[in-house]
């Protein structure tokens, strides 16, 4: 090879894009002119092969799209089904690792990835496993059995799963055969072996059995004992009596509804159930609704009634909405929307309860009510308007009510009213010229008042508020007629002539409408005429008690004065007595009349000098008579008292008084 030739051949060794053939070396010497053209071709080369290296990186480190599980389908590939099996079983509930176990369940050895699903099957298999045992642990044996035979064949832990089952299985039929045994002992009453199966439950190696299952025996043994004894004395104190038969119910509420003594008192139960319920429909239709209620709700705790017992309660609810509505004679909307409710109450009846007569009763009934109700209440809203045509329109609309309706009296009642107020609207006119009339308070306005409001006729609305006024306006004319006779007494009152006040008072007759007042004035005279009367009466006597001391004290002897004179002389003779001045008695005693005295405080001589003159007998003047004077006392000697003196015990006519003609 020639020198040349060798040259081109290192140069396309050299991985330059120039192909050099056979030239000269002045050709070569030449292209050295232009070597940026080769750094540009070789810097373009680098970048595009990085650019490429780059994205083949990036291509590798992401991760690939997630497929869509939800969109999974039996055309989807292998792989894509067994990512969402498990992705679904990620999550490690017990729930999740079943349904993926189901789904690896149809996956068959020739299948590529089985290798992959095995896996899968054995590391979910433990874990069910594992949470099996927990649930033993737990005393939950019969969940730990559902859960190991969830485990598939092909699993690992297949076997070992199967022989904890069997292990299980075997002290849970024992346990169960005890537990059976010691049911049929407690149903038999027989309590002793009922206690040794409790103790072989309690012998037995798990903690299930042993400890949880021994304990609920026992209580089930306590609570039969009971309630076989509750059972005897329920039966001892029921008698037939309805007050016995709550008593009994009452007692048996108390015994588990599981308890075999219960369910052996079933059938007597319901009698006593059907006894309450019967009680109740009793109250209901005597409208005693508290005490039906009361029945029905211990009716309730028997649970073979308890939908009976519910409608006898509805059956009552629904009647006390219904018996509201008759609480008043006029109708309200209320009522209305009470017996749409008391229907509907009786409609959720069915037809198989005992109450479903006395349920379509009441709903009959109630719906003609309703209707009516409904009726009144359109005539009601135009009843109210106040007017005499529509009075009128609401009458005729209550009247199409017939007569053998239950609201037909209300109607009737409605219809008074509704009249009345007409008649209160035609006489109204004259009721008010009538009191137009008497304002001027007069006699002959009061009288024209009168005759108005007497036009007015027996028996309708107005008639007894215008027989009001009547009396009213009579009552003033008295009063007008009689004030001048009253105030005439009153005036002689004044000037001290009680007597003639009294008498013209008097002249008021009775059944007036100033005679109350004027007896009150008359009684008053008198008590002051009575009052002057006891005055005088105590000053007489307190005259005669000063004249009894004084002639007393006059009568009595002066004391003799021992004088010591020597002993031969003379005695004196005795002087004669000296005679004792007359005293002039004290005037004879008055008796005073039947009344209390007034107290000392009361003055005596003024209240006597204004009285005295007007002393006279209460009687008509045809029948007065002269009072006969008091005579003045006898002059009477110096001695003891006559016991002829009157006293004070000494009736007023003997003395010449004339006090008590006053009373």
């Amino acid at each position: 090879m020639t020198k040349k030739n060798k040259l081109a051949l290192d140069t396309a060794g050299t991985g330059d894009t120039l192909a050099l053939e056979d030239s000269s070396v002045g050709s070569l010497n030449k292209g050295q002119g232009t070597p940026w053209k080769l750094w540009l071709v070789g810097l373009n080369a680098c970048a595009l092969l990085s650019g490429i290296a780059g994205a083949a990186l990036i291509w590798l480190l992401s991760l690939p799209p997630a497929p869509e599980c939800d969109k999974l389908t039996n055309f989807s590939s292998e792989r894509m089904q067994l990512h969402c099996i498990e992705a679904a079983a990620e999550s490690g509930e017990l729930r999740d690792l079943l349904v993926g176990l189901d789904a690896l369940e149809a996956w068959t050895p020739n299948r590529p990835l089985y290798s992959v699903a095995q896996t899968l099957t054995d590391d979910w298999s433990e874990q069910i496993f594992y949470a099996a045992q927990q649930r033993v642990q737990e005393n939950d044996v019969d969940g730990a059995l559902r859960m190991l035979a969830k485990i598939p064949t092909n699993s690992s832990v297949y076997m070992e799963a199967q022989d904890f089952a069997a292990q299980w299985t075997g002290i849970a039929q024992q346990g169960a055969v005890i537990v059976q045994q010691a049911e049929a002992a407690m149903q038999a009453q027989d309590w002793l072996t009922a206690s040794e199966k409790i103790q072989e439950l309690e012998r037995m190696p798990q903690d299930y059995w042993r400890t949880e299952q021994a304990m609920v025996l026992s209580q089930r043994v306590w609570q039969e004992r009971q309630g076989r004894k509750v059972q005897q004395e329920a039966l001892q104190a029921q008698s037939g009596a309805l007050a016995d038969v709550v008593k009994a119910v009452e007692m048996v509420s108390t015994i588990g509804a599981t308890t075999y003594a219960y369910q052996d008192l079933q059938p007597i139960l319901n009698q006593w159930g059907s006894l309450l319920l019967d009680a109740g429909r009793i109250h209901w239709q005597a409208a005693e609704f508290e005490a039906a209620i009361a029945l029905a709700d211990q009716a309730k705790t028997i649970p073979s009634l308890t939908h009976e017992a519910t409608h006898l309660q509805q059956l009552v609810e629904a009647r006390q909405l219904a018996v509201l509505t008759d609480s008043k004679w006029q109708t309200s909307p209320q009522d209305v929307v009470r017996l749409m409710e008391a229907i509907a109450a009786v409609e959720a009846i069915p037809s198989d309860s005992r109450f479903f007569a006395q349920a379509e009763d009441s709903r009959l009934s109630w719906s003609q009510q309703l209707d009516d109700l409904q009726r009144l209440q359109m005539a009601q809203a135009l009843a109210n308007l106040g007017v005499e045509e529509t009075y009128r329109v609401a009458i005729a609309q209550a009247q199409q009510i017939s007569p053998n309706r239950l609201r037909r009296q209300q109607a009737q009642t409605l219809i008074a009213h509704w009249r009345s107020e007409i008649e209160r609207l035609e006489d109204a006119p004259l009721l008010v010229q009538a009191r137009q009339a008497a304002a001027g308070g007069d006699i002959p306005q009061l009288r024209q008042a009168i005759v108005q409001a007497r036009q007015i006729p027996l028996g309708r609305a107005l008639r007894g508020e215008a027989q009001a006024a009547i009396y009213e306006w009579v009552a003033q004319i008295q009063r007008i007629e009689d004030a001048p006779l009253l105030n005439l007494a009153r005036t002689q009152a004044q000037q001290g002539n009680l007597q003639q006040a009294i008498q013209t008072a008097s002249a008021i007759q009775s059944g007036r409408a100033s005679h109350i007042e004027a007896q009150a004035s008359v009684q008053q005279w008198r008590n002051r005429i009575r009052q002057a009367e006891q005055a005088r009466q105590r000053q007489a006597e307190q005259r005669r008690r000063e004249a009894i001391a004084t002639a007393e004290a006059a009568a009595k002897p002066e004391p003799s004065v021992a004088v010591e004179t020597p002993a031969p002389a003379a005695r004196r003779p005795a002087p004669a007595p000296r005679p004792v001045a007359p005293v002039a008695p004290a005037p004879a005693p008055v008796a005073p009349p039947p009344v209390a005295a007034p107290s000392p405080a009361t003055p005596a001589e003024p209240l006597q000098e204004a009285v005295e003159p007007q002393y006279a007998p209460m009687q008509p003047a045809s029948r007065r008579e002269v009072p006969a004077p008091v005579a003045p006392p006898a002059p009477v000697q110096a001695e003891p008292v006559s016991p002829a003196v009157p006293t004070t015990s000494q009736p007023l006519s003997q003395t010449g008084a004339t006090g008590a003609e006053l009373l």
